[in-house]
């Protein structure tokens, strides 16, 4: 959660047969996306067809951003892939894949179902100076900096356990919202940095 880390933009493009194998299903369409709009090399569109994975690097909009480009082919009907990886007890047992922590919410969700969710304490310490236009921690707007700061008595012994408690309630709270009103509450304006984002008009 340290925001001396660029931000990074992942693009990933996970192609999967739906009745013939290989790239029989887009193959035209498909070819003049990856080598006119990747600009990905006909070498390297047929090692992709034959199960290698394939990332670059993409022009930046700005330097505080990086942009990758995954594409990588799958042998399976779209279907069953959507099926594995919305089982998240497949993706606890993925090798090559690490969770910090995975967990289904309730129906209708819980706040215990936050416990557990919390900063380290490096980012305790972040966030205990977190002010607007200078912090460590991404937060939204500087209400939140604010709440933190007021609701926390950082001197007491059990500072981390009411920040975290703080962080989920604020959490279940932003779920409870998306759960009414959708993906617009998603776009708040971030100023932990000299410059102002406004996550919507980031993705847009």
């Amino acid at each position: 959660m340290n925001q001396k880390i660029f931000r990074v933009t992942v693009l990933s493009l996970l192609l999967a047969r739906q009745v013939a194998p290989r790239f029989s299903q887009t193959s035209a369409e498909l070819n003049s996306f990856l080598s006119q709009k990747l600009g990905l090399s006909q070498d390297q569109i047929a090692a992709i067809q034959h199960g290698q994975p394939f990332a670059k690097n993409a022009k930046p909009r700005s330097p505080a951003e990086i942009f990758v480009i995954g594409v990588i082919y799958i042998n399976a009907a779209p279907e069953s892939y959507v099926k594995f990886v919305s089982d998240l007890s497949n993706l606890r047992h993925l090798p090559f894949l690490e969770f910090l922590a995975i967990k289904n919410f309730s129906n209708p969700p819980q706040l215990s179902d936050l416990q557990g969710f919390g900063l380290d304490n490096d980012d305790m310490k972040a966030l205990r100076d977190c002010q607007p236009g200078k912090c460590e921690i991404q937060l939204p707007a500087s209400t939140a900096m604010d709440e933190l700061r007021k609701s926390v008595n950082w001197s007491a012994p059990n500072m981390n356990e009411q920040v975290n408690q703080l962080l989920q309630k604020l959490a279940f709270s932003r779920l409870q919202d998306h759960q009414k009103e959708g993906n617009r509450i998603f776009e708040p304006v971030y100023n932990d940095k000299g410059q102002q984002v406004n996550v919507g008009d980031q993705f847009k």
